[in-house]
């Protein structure tokens, strides 16, 4: 669909003859993040229906017509390119770059920090940037001298700010002998800022549907984003989606049948199990450290 709208000339449109719709191009100064943006905001406006989980497909409903007759109005959302989560403008963070990181610390630095650009109208990285605050968890200095030996930390940003970082550092370090060195958040591997927030309500535990309603976008679009999510932070447990009855079902069924595909799995636990939640559990199996359950 999003295809056909922006007019590309790709073999599946020309084979069946879409390039002759009069829909073909009518949106071909849009970009293909952005189309499919405004599909998943229809749907979760209720005024286009997404049908089917392995092969999904598109189909008009009553409300659809409300609003081709012009019984119903639509507002859609148009987001800046790097909040459509378009990969090739915004690439995942090097890990690299986190190496020696104390992440707990870090998470209370970004805090603060978020706290201290508010009260002073300023924006975040006026204060400091991401990479001085993973310098700052790395280091953990608790003196006055030994932060003004990061890289980004000059007089100016030490006399302003010192007094607010250098109690929380030296409180955490005092808590945590030992770093709490894990890799980057979940966070700082979204591939866009939209990504982010989906990724923190997945780091909150929030239910699936309630994200869903929050967000206007359907389920099998967060269950895409809850498996990057899966990859990203390799959860112990996904049990706050998935019940323990269900991975374990799921779990002996793929040990069985397989993980190459969905429906042999879908198929063998009788069509009772969504493909959602098959997806969720082969995406955990996947990704999930050792210490996960299964």
């Amino acid at each position: 669909v999003s295809s056909i709208l922006r007019g590309e000339n790709c073999e599946d449109v020309k084979r069946r003859g879409h390039n002759k719709l009069s829909t073909f191009g009518l949106l071909k100064e849009a970009g293909k993040e952005e189309v499919r943006d405004w599909i998943h905001q229809l749907i979760g406006q209720g005024v286009l229906a997404r049908e089917g989980d392995e092969y999904p497909i598109l189909k008009l409903n009553p409300a659809s017509w409300e609003v081709m007759r012009g019984e119903r109005s639509v507002r859609l959302e148009r987001t800046a390119p790097e909040e459509r989560g378009e990969r090739t403008r915004q690439p995942r963070i090097d890990t690299r770059a986190w190496e020696g990181v104390d992440t707990a610390l870090f998470d209370k630095l970004k805090h603060l920090r978020r706290k201290l650009s508010a009260e002073r109208s300023i924006p975040p990285y006026l204060i400091f940037s991401d990479a001085v605050l993973r310098s700052l968890a790395r280091e953990r200095p608790t003196t006055g001298p030994s932060m003004r030996q990061i890289s980004g930390v000059g007089e100016v940003k030490l006399r302003d700010f010192g007094l607010h970082f250098l109690p929380l550092i030296a409180q955490h370090v005092a808590e945590h002998p030992e770093p709490e060195r894990s890799g980057p958040p979940a966070t700082e591997m979204a591939n866009s800022p939209r990504q982010a927030t989906y990724f923190q309500m997945f780091e909150d535990r929030v239910p699936l549907d309630e994200i869903c309603r929050r967000t206007g976008y359907t389920r099998g679009t967060m269950v895409r984003h809850l498996c990057e999510y899966i990859g990203a932070s390799r959860p112990d447990s996904i049990r706050e989606w998935v019940s323990d009855a269900v991975y374990a079902r799921v779990a002996e069924t793929v040990s069985r049948v397989g993980s190459d595909m969905l429906r042999p799995i879908f198929e063998a636990l009788g069509e009772k199990i969504s493909y959602d939640d098959i997806r969720l559990v082969l995406a955990h199996r996947q990704y999930a450290a050792s210490s996960a359950r299964i």
